[in-house]
Formats: structure tokens, sequence, C-alpha cells
């Protein structure tokens, strides 16, 4: 496999890590209003909840961080394929 296909393949395990943690985020929001209830009889579990949150909003910011740096790597190994050779 080339260079190439490697940051192919690891642009797309980012991409998954960032869907993942925006659906997994969108879930535990939905189901944090519509429990509001009961969550606020319990301290613990606002807390979980809350490190649950930040832990979902740093991968995605992860996620976003690595796929900008990965498309960089990709962007430069593309322009250096369409350089034109020189003869010697």
């Amino acid at each position: 496999m080339g260079n190439k296909e490697l940051l192919k393949l690891d642009w797309e395990f980012n991409k998954g890590v960032v869907f993942m943690s925006f659906s997994l985020l969108f879930l535990v929001v939905f189901g944090v209003m519509s429990n509001v209830d009961k969550i606020k009889e319990s301290s613990l579990s606002k807390f979980l909840i809350v490190i649950l949150i930040l832990i979902l909003m740093m991968l995605i910011i992860w996620g976003m961080y690595k796929m900008e740096s990965i498309y960089k790597e990709i962007e430069d190994t593309i322009t250096e394929e369409e350089k034109p050779r020189k003869n010697k």
C-alpha cells in the first residue's frame, strides 16, 4: 500500500470517530432532555453526564484536528506526484 492509501484509511477512521462522537453526543443530550426530572435528584448522574459530554467533545475536536493534518498530508502527496520530474 502506498502512502496515499494509508492516509486515506487514516482519514476514513478519523471521519468515523467524529461522526460517532457527534451521534453519541446527540443521543446523550436528547436522553438528558427527556429525563431531566430524574437527573435533578442525583448529583452523581449530573457529574457523569458532564464528564461524558466533555469526553465526546474532546473526541470530536481531536478527530477534526487529525483530519485537518491528514488532509494537508494528502494535499502535499498529490502535489508532489503532479510535479514534473527532471530527467538526468
